[in-house]
């Protein structure tokens, strides 16, 4: 956590406010990052380009299923207006030009330290993606004039880290991609065989993730999971991912360098394989069970690479349930009792970011920190995509007289407490993406950031519909301000996503509500509002999962060891056990679902403690730790 602290430096590196007016359509055959062509208009070599297309990603799928359930409501045929919607940057394909060293055309070296410095800070703080002391040291070396000579994965690195640079700084992109996109297309062609790059590992694992880290934020999905799938590849064959005195024919590197870069892998493959809805090639229990002698302290030396590890490990589980009912169509009892016991889980872990720099350090939204407030992005976005497959569910159930007895007869509880928690989790992803726009903190080309925002913001558009009014408007307007200013700064998936998510808004009025109508609501209660106070945000990711238990506890098998990365301690976590019962929730129909008030962080008494199979008790007992009279009562 090197670089926890240091959001002023992140705001000096970070572009400020975007000066682009719209996305950008230049007439060339591929730009430069200055604009400039590496192919003249008039060169007699035909240069066709490659339409990224991505229908398979988790923000077009989720979109997808959501109108297949309003299109045929409206009487339109599903994705009848969508021909071509999703087609994003203009990719050229490779030609000579590309692999040419002579076209390089490279910055000066103080220029390129300068923008390894600024994919070092973007980078590494929350992962290890490359070795920057190691990169500065051997730039420092090379002669830019003679890198024909230089190693090829060296020089692959070398341009990749130069394009994330200028992506971070945000400034040129074109309808051919996002800035940087020259510096990439150019190590995409220089990339060598398998066989070359077998001879250098480590390099070679780090710039495959350089590549698959810029392929994500260029839209590219599908490469972007390839390249992290072959770093993957290239970490187990030289031992990476086993006892570390097994690891051999690797360059003399601190042993904790090599277990870092392994766990950021794992990161990395499994986030982008839910993007796409690939199979995950990363079974968390085989990989806990073979490396639980690498268990001492210190093995992770980066608690920010900690938590990301268990988060991703966390949305692998997930995503492993959910492919179990693919083909089912109906929500069944068993499906809903799965998706409880993971947010059970992302409950416990969310305890931990107890050991984390805050969000905010103080109550302003001003002081947020850019590197923690991804960490806790990364959380909610994981809550998220537990709870999709409940208001998809919420919204395909029929409606009828009954609905409002159905939801408060108990057969709706479990869906209602998921869909709750979702929508705390969408407000707090919104309240933090509108304190970092508000400092000029958005990363414009950040997958992450554009993934949650849209997601949050349909997922708020779904719940309304549901229930109507549990959250204010302004959410929405959150998400459509933090998705235009991407737009405006060239990301064009994010000017598809914010048209998308106006179209989605104009069908949701054909969905009608499941439960909140007006002649069935009980006392509603004020929507929820966007959080002011720092220390409210900072403590909200403690109260965001409202799954409260009420019937007896599960059983818990002594033998059952809990599911953690190696090196990771998380305290006093109960292990999980998978073949647990339904359990039992406790369904306000007055709910409406708020974050913590400003109370010291802390979320105010309930009116009522519920208790199972006990009458609610007007005031809960409160065991004060500082006045300790109550101690002479207990016998």
């Amino acid at each position: 956590m090197d670089h926890m602290n240091q959001s002023d430096q992140a705001r000096e590196q970070l572009p400020q406010r975007p000066t682009v007016s719209g996305t950008p359509v230049q007439k060339q055959s591929c730009p430069e990052s200055n604009g400039q062509s590496l192919l003249p208009m008039n060169s007699s070599k035909e240069v066709s380009r490659v339409k990224v297309h991505n229908e398979h990603v988790s923000t077009w799928a989720f979109s997808d299923e959501v109108r297949q359930v309003l299109e045929p409501r409206s009487g339109e045929q599903p994705n009848s207006s969508r021909s071509g919607a999703k087609v994003s940057y203009m990719i050229c394909p490779q030609n000579e030009t590309l692999s040419d060293t002579s076209a390089l055309n490279l910055p000066p070296k103080d220029y390129i330290i300068h923008l390894a410095q600024i994919a070092d800070f973007h980078l590494n703080t929350n992962y290890l993606v490359f070795d920057y002391p190691a990169f500065l040291d051997q730039l420092k070396n090379t002669p830019l004039q003679s890198l024909k000579q230089a190693s090829e994965v060296w020089h692959v690195k070398l341009l990749t880290v130069i394009a994330l640079g200028r992506l971070f700084l945000g400034r040129g992109a074109t309808s051919f991609g996002p800035p940087g996109i020259r510096e990439f297309l150019q190590g995409v062609n220089a990339l060598p065989s398998n066989v070359v790059i077998s001879q250098e590992p480590l390099m070679a694992i780090e710039t495959l993730c350089l590549l698959a880290t810029y392929a994500e934020a260029a839209d590219m999905h599908n490469a972007a999971y390839l390249f992290s799938g072959q770093a993957s590849r290239i970490a187990r064959s030289c031992g990476l991912d086993k006892r570390r005195d097994l690891s051999k024919d690797l360059e003399p590197t601190g042993q904790d360098y090599k277990q870092n870069l392994w766990w950021t892998i794992c990161v990395l493959d499994q986030k982008r394989s839910a993007t796409i809805g690939a199979t995950v090639d990363y079974q968390v229990q085989v990989n806990d069970s073979l490396l639980s002698s690498h268990r001492h302290p210190g093995s992770i030396s980066s608690f920010a690479l900690q938590f990301n590890l268990l988060v991703a490990n966390q949305l692998t589980r997930i995503m492993t349930a959910f492919s179990k009912h693919a083909n089912v169509g109906t929500m069944s009892a068993a499906s809903i009792n799965e998706i409880i016991v993971e947010l059970v889980a992302m409950q416990r872990l969310g305890k931990e970011t107890g050991n984390m720099p805050p969000l905010c350090y103080e109550r302003s939204l001003q002081t947020v920190s850019r590197p923690v407030a991804t960490l806790h992005l990364l959380y909610y976005h994981c809550v998220v995509i537990a709870t999709k497959p409940i208001l998809l569910h919420l919204m395909k159930l029929p409606r009828n007289e009954n609905d409002h007895e159905a939801s408060t007869s108990g057969s709706l509880e479990p869906a209602f407490a998921i869909m709750r928690t979702c929508v705390n989790a969408a407000c707090c992803s919104l309240n933090i993406m509108s304190a970092l726009r508000e400092q000029n903190l958005l990363e414009i080309f950040s997958f992450c950031d554009l993934e949650i925002t849209f997601l949050a913001a349909l997922s708020l558009v779904i719940a309304n519909a549901v229930t109507p009014n549990i959250t204010e408007s302004s959410f929405i307007k959150v998400a459509k301000d933090v998705l235009q200013d991407m737009s405006h700064g060239g990301n064009i998936p994010a000017t598809l996503l914010r048209s998308e998510l106006d179209d989605v808004l104009k069908l949701m009025p054909n969905l009608s509500p499941l439960y909140g109508r007006a002649r069935h609501s009980a006392t509603v209660r004020r929507p929820t509002a966007m959080v002011e106070d720092g220390r409210v945000l900072n403590n909200a990711i403690l109260h965001v999962i409202e799954i409260q238990p009420a019937g007896k506890q599960s059983h818990y098998d002594p033998s059952f060891r809990p599911e953690t990365a190696p090196g990771i301690s998380m305290g006093n976590q109960q292990p999980r056990h998978e073949a647990r019962e339904a359990t039992t929730l406790i369904h306000n129909p007055s709910w409406r679902p708020s974050l913590p008030q400003a109370n010291n962080g802390m979320p105010p008494p309930p009116n009522n403690l519920y208790i199972h199979n006990f009458d609610p008790v007007e005031h809960g007992f409160t065991f004060d730790m500082e006045g300790l009279q109550w101690l002479d009562n207990v016998q």
